[in-house]
C-alpha cells in the first residue's frame, strides 16, 4: 500500500516548502490538505489562500450575519475566561458551539454564543 511508502506528513512538509516560491510569485499562501491513496497511487489537495487580505476578518463578517448578539467591533475581542485571556476570532453558525476563541496559547475552542455574549457585558442579549 501507499501509505507503507511515502511517509506523508513528511511529503506534505516538503511539497509546502517546494511550493513558497510559487505561493510569493503569485500572492498566495499555500497549505497542503487532505490525501487519499489506494494501492499505487495518492492524490493530494492544495489550498491557496490570497495573502494580500486577512481571509479570517471577511469569514468572520460573513458569519456575523448568523450571529445574535456580535458586532464586528468584537472581532479580536480580548475576554478573560477562568484566568486565561481568550481573543475572539471567529464563528461556527449552527453548532453548538459556535463561537471560536483562541486562548492565549494559540489554542482554539468553540464556546456556546450566549456565554461568550455575557462575558462581552451584553448581559441583556445572554438571556
Amino acid at each position: 500500500m501507499m501509505n507503507k511508502i511515502v511517509d506523508f506528513a513528511a511529503f506534505r512538509k516538503d511539497v509546502e516548502e517546494a511550493l513558497v516560491g510559487v505561493g510569493k510569485k503569485y500572492g498566495v499562501d499555500i497549505k497542503a490538505a487532505n490525501i487519499s491513496y489506494d494501492e499505487n497511487t495518492f492524490d493530494m489537495k492544495l489550498k491557496a489562500t490570497r495573502t494580500d487580505v486577512d481571509v479570517e476578518k471577511l469569514e468572520f463578517e460573513n458569519n456575523l450575519k448568523f450571529m445574535e448578539g456580535f458586532t464586528m467591533d468584537d472581532y479580536h475581542a480580548s475576554l478573560k475566561i477562568k484566568g486565561r485571556t481568550y481573543t475572539l476570532v471567529g464563528f461556527k453558525p449552527y453548532n453548538k458551539y459556535d463561537v471560536i476563541l483562541e486562548r492565549d496559547d494559540g489554542k482554539r475552542y468553540g464556546f456556546v454564543s450566549k456565554a461568550v455574549v455575557y462575558e462581552l457585558g451584553r448581559h441583556d442579549k445572554a438571556v
